[in-house]
Formats: C-alpha cells, sequence, structure tokens
C-alpha cells in the first residue's frame, strides 16, 4: 500500500467492500462502525418485530448474507506487526449473559434459554494486536443500539469513509474552516481550490439564516456561497478540509472522481497528493473513471517518490483477486493502452 491507492474494478467487483473492510480495520476498537458502514449503504432502518429485530445493519456485511460465517481482517504494518479483526454473530451463553447485565430485552427468539437466541441481534467483535486483546458485543436493547462494555476504545488514528452518495455537509465545512482560520492555515486550502476558480481571493464564513455556510470571493461586488461555483469547488474543498482534519490517519473516499471535469484531475491530484504528505494522510479511493486514473499517475509521476498505486479487483468463479499497478506497470498500461479500470 501506498500513501495514495486508487482502487478500479467492474461493476459488483468489491471496490466499496475492500473500502469498507480497511475502514473497519483501521477502526477496530469501534464495533458501531458498522452502522456507518450500513447507513453510507442507504441502510438506515431495522425492522422490529415481537421486541427483537429481524434485520440488522450488519447482515449485509457477511459474503451471500451468510451469518454462520466469520468475518476475519487481517493486517501487516510497516513493523510486521500484526492486527486481526474478526466479527461474527454470536449465541454463546458467557457472551448473552453480558448483554442481559444491560440490557432490557432479552436477547432470544422469545424463548428461555441461549440456545434460542437470535444470532442476527448480537455481533461479537473480537479485536487483537499491538499488545492487546478487546471483545466488544454489539446488539439491539429494543430499538436501541448497546455495546458491551459500555466504554470503547479511541482509534489508533483517526479515519473517515466517505460514500459515492456524499451529499455537502454546510454547517460542518464551515466549522472545519474556521478551524483553519483560527490556526492561520487557509492558504492550503484557497491554493487547491484555486485550480477549479483562478479568481478566488479569500474564503469567510457567513451566517444564512441559522446556518453558517462558507462564501467565496472572486472578485465581484459581493461574497457568493461557495455552493455557487458548483459541484467541482464544493467537493474539492470537502476533500482538502478531510485531509486536514485527518491528520496522520486514513482517508477513504468512494467515486472520487464525482463532481470533477477531466480537464482538472491532474492539478487536482497534485494538490490531494501534496495535502496528503503535508498532514500524513494516507489515501484510499475507489474510481471508473479512466481520465482519472492517468491524471494521478501523471501527478505522481512529477514528484521524488511516486508514492502512488493502482489496484484493480477482478472477479471469477474462482474467487476476486487485486491486481496491483506500480509505476512502471502503469505507465506502460497506459502507453498501450490497456484496460485497467
Amino acid at each position: 500500500m501506498k500513501r495514495v491507492n486508487l482502487i478500479t474494478g467492474e461493476n459488483n467487483s468489491g471496490k466499496t467492500a475492500l473500502l469498507e473492510g480497511l475502514f473497519l480495520h483501521a477502526g477496530a476498537f469501534n464495533p458501531a462502525l458498522v452502522l456507518n458502514v450500513a447507513g453510507l449503504r442507504g441502510i438506515v432502518g431495522v425492522k422490529v418485530e415481537y421486541g427483537r429485530p429481524i434485520q440488522t445493519p450488519w447482515t449485509s456485511l457477511f459474503a451471500n448474507l451468510d451469518e454462520s460465517l466469520e468475518i476475519k481482517l487481517q493486517g501487516l504494518d510497516a513493523a510486521r506487526r500484526c492486527r486481526v479483526l474478526t466479527i461474527r454473530p454470536t449465541s454463546d451463553p458467557n457472551d448473552l449473559r453480558h448483554v442481559r447485565s444491560i440490557s432490557e430485552h432479552d436477547p432470544t427468539n422469545g424463548g428461555s434459554t441461549a440456545s434460542s437466541a437470535n444470532k442476527t441481534s448480537v455481533l461479537r467483535w473480537h479485536h487483537s494486536g499491538g499488545g492487546r486483546e478487546d471483545i466488544t458485543l454489539l446488539f439491539f436493547d429494543g430499538p436501541e443500539v448497546k455495546v458491551y462494555p459500555q466504554v470503547v476504545h479511541p482509534p489508533i488514528f483517526p479515519g473517515r469513509f466517505v460514500g459515492s452518495r456524499w451529499t455537502p455537509d454546510f454547517v460542518e465545512i464551515a466549522e472545519q474552516f474556521g478551524e483553519l482560520e483560527v490556526e492561520n492555515r487557509q492558504k492550503q486550502l484557497l491554493d487547491s481550490l484555486r485550480i477549479i476558480e483562478p479568481r478566488l481571493t479569500r474564503l469567510a464564513t457567513v451566517m444564512t439564516g441559522r446556518v453558517p455556510m462558507l462564501h467565496a470571493d472572486i472578485g465581484i461586488e459581493r461574497l457568493i456561497p461557495i455552493a455557487v461555483l458548483g459541484d467541482g469547488i464544493l467537493r474539492l474543498a470537502t476533500i482538502v478540509l478531510w485531509i486536514i482534519h485527518t491528520s496522520g490517519g486514513v482517508l477513504f473516499i468512494d467515486e472520487i472522481e464525482n463532481g470533477f471535469h477531466y480537464s482538472h484531475l491532474r492539478q487536482i491530484w497534485s494538490a490531494l497528493a501534496i495535502c496528503a504528505k503535508q498532514f500524513d494522510v494516507q489515501l484510499f479511493a475507489t474510481t471508473h473513471s479512466r481520465e482519472c486514473v492517468i491524471a494521478a499517475h501523471h501527478s505522481f509521476s512529477e514528484t521524488f517518490d511516486y508514492d502512488f498505486s493502482l489496484h484493480r479487483l477482478e472477479r471469477s468463479d474462482s474467487g476476486n483477486r487485486a491486481v496491483t499497478y506500480d509505476r512502471e506497470s502503469l505507465e506502460g498500461a497506459v502507453e498501450s493502452g490497456f484496460e485497467f479500470r
């Protein structure tokens, strides 16, 4: 893995699932992240019948929706240290005893024994590595989601997942920019946004009704909301702010090319590369765009270390595999017109 990793592949080849797996592994101390993943997929509701959920947000994490399987995410860091996260539904009596100790409802299918427990209602989250081991249970207490133990450890490093259904959060954008203003660090954002809007001279937060919104000065008589300048500049501003506020961590973006015109992609990648290195952020993103891949390759080719790699996911009857392109192989594919999306 490099600092910037771009993932391609046909529809349903597992690109988003790979991002989700990396996201869960990176935030291994927090089982509630499965709810974040479900929400990004558009699964926001839970159907309840006779006091128990019959559909849970984590059901779709399992291959073929088979919850008898165990999910195992294993990774090695640069020092060859191993961290393992296993996820599985549980009906273990000891697990259910812990659940009952803080639950107002019995996590069973209406029976009185542990063997009748609904396996989809209690999720066992087991993380080991780095000299520690944690077991956490995630479960529904009526319509409410709870965890046991009730203290969730902070992640090893910060992380954020941005789904393809992303919609701008204008309050968050304004708040994040406000923090940059306080620290006098807004130049990085301004320089990046001038790629799309060269007339931009400054940014300011303005209250619109009761909502703070970022406004731009482009040399006309009034400041205008940044949203008026188009999806491209709004999305670029948001990504740069995410990088800055995920310093020392990892950022996952599904379909990163959305909102950008192909003619700006090379400069955009250059700006993101500079930001990612400056704030020590590792970036994983998916794309369907050949122009996006080529622009990233050319941008990183201009840097000393070419801290970029392309991973193409391929699906077959025998399973999925990842084909990784380094600088030389991607250069050859681009020059020969080979398909790498």
